[in-house]
């Protein structure tokens, strides 16, 4: 297994902007870390 590095992306609002960062994050790190994404309340976790 490969030990890569987790960035931890929290969207706390809903407003999309933390699905906005963790699809730029990918396209500029490809699959070189791995992506952990927190919501924290219902609107921002969908």
């Amino acid at each position: 297994m490969e030990n890569r590095p987790i960035i931890a992306v929290i969207d706390g609002l809903g407003g999309g902007i933390g699905c906005q960062l963790c699809t730029r994050i990918r396209q500029a790190f490809g699959q070189r870390l791995e992506i952990l994404a927190l919501g924290t309340n219902s609107t921002a976790t969908e």
